[in-house]
């Protein structure tokens, strides 16, 4: 019998690191506005003014009613600073992970693990809060316990990205550390990579997108679904069980918290899903995982345990492994996946954060 845990979602924090993350969003986010603030004031004081700067905005040149082109111009400029804005402000919630990472509650989950008998365990990212030096080096101090005891397998999440890093270097730097700490450079391609554990035939996928605005958006890139394709058509894959391991969420899940008034609280989580939370080519990836009957979907990003299926393929989240659920206060959860015999089985796991 082969034992899988599936794990993510650890966010292990460097407090200076996040701190210093937020600093500087909060820079990005007020910097426009106190740049334009002598230009606007004389503006902001002047009714007149104002109402002659509205004018020159969005009314015809040559009569006082408003040019349709001017208005579909002004949004068109307004949207990516509107997108901007938005990604900037929920990008300050890293601050709220300071008070929810606990060595603590990884030295349980370590003891539960091992006494588990677990043979592999899948890590769907977000090891990291801000992807700082420190944050990696305590991730990996993290990653080497359990290897000493068990294989484990690591994939990115959008926080084990540095934004800064990856706005100042490309995308040459969007994995730079993450691949110091858990990648193989001596594969031509990082993703998507196989790994067979006994019967178990492991697929890891990046999600993370060179976005520095829109980062928590997963998508797979083409090159890599061409080469998962091929992946999947290989004699290692046919006759095996197959996990795809990848961060971001391909359907809806339970909300993480919920908005005052109905309407607000649908319309801000519908555009959370489309622009910025889910895999923007879910569709394609499953229809992939369908054609060659993939088993299972592993993944995190959502901090909500919960699983679905697709036509035949198993979809489970693995919510946040270390961050006790606000629906079950104390306690810590993962999943057990076991093959026995050709079989899967899967359970959840739960272990109290006190003992």
């Amino acid at each position: 019998m082969l034992k899988i845990a599936h794990i993510s979602d650890l966010h292990i924090v460097d407090n200076t690191a996040t701190l210093k993350s937020v600093f500087w969003d909060f820079i990005l986010l007020a910097g426009p506005a106190t740049a334009l603030t002598p230009f606007l004031k004389p503006y902001l004081d002047d009714p007149a003014k104002r109402e002659e700067l509205w004018k020159k905005l969005v009314y015809h040149s040559d009569r006082e009613d408003i040019d349709p082109r001017k208005v579909a111009a002004i949004t068109a400029l307004s949207l990516p600073l509107a997108v901007f804005l938005l990604r900037s402000l929920i990008r300050l919630k890293r601050i709220l992970y300071l008070r929810k990472d606990s060595e603590a509650a990884r030295m349980i989950l370590l003891d539960d693990l091992k006494s588990q008998g677990i043979d592999h365990v899948a890590l769907t990212g977000d090891l990291t809060n801000t992807a700082g030096k420190t944050e990696y080096e305590n991730a990996g101090r993290f990653v080497k316990s359990l290897r000493s005891f068990c294989g484990v397998t690591v994939i990115p999440g959008n926080h084990d990205i540095n934004v800064q890093r990856l706005a100042a270097m490309g995308s040459k730097g969007k994995l730079d550390r993450y691949l110091d700490h858990f990648g193989d450079r001596r594969r031509k391609y990082a993703f998507p990579f196989m790994r067979r554990v006994g019967d178990l035939c492991l697929i890891g996928l990046d999600s993370t997108t060179f976005n520095p605005m829109l980062n928590t958006r997963g998508q797979i890139p083409e090159e890599q679904m061409d080469r998962l394709n091929d992946i999947l058509h290989t004699q290692d894959v046919h006759g095996s069980c197959t996990a795809l391991l990848l961060h971001h969420h391909l359907k809806s899940g339970p909300r993480e918290f919920h908005l005052p008034g109905k309407m607000l609280d649908r319309l801000v989580h519908a555009g959370e899903e489309r622009l910025m939370d889910r895999l923007s080519n879910a569709d394609e990836l499953l229809g992939l995982a369908q054609k060659h009957s993939v088993d299972l979907i592993l993944h995190g990003h959502k901090h909500r345990l919960y699983e679905g299926a697709s036509k035949g393929t198993q979809i489970l989240c693995a919510g946040s492994t270390t961050q006790s659920d606000s629906r079950r206060p104390g306690q810590l959860a993962y999943r057990i996946i076991e093959l026995k015999s050709g079989r899967v089985s899967i359970q959840v796991r739960r272990i109290p954060t006190i003992r």
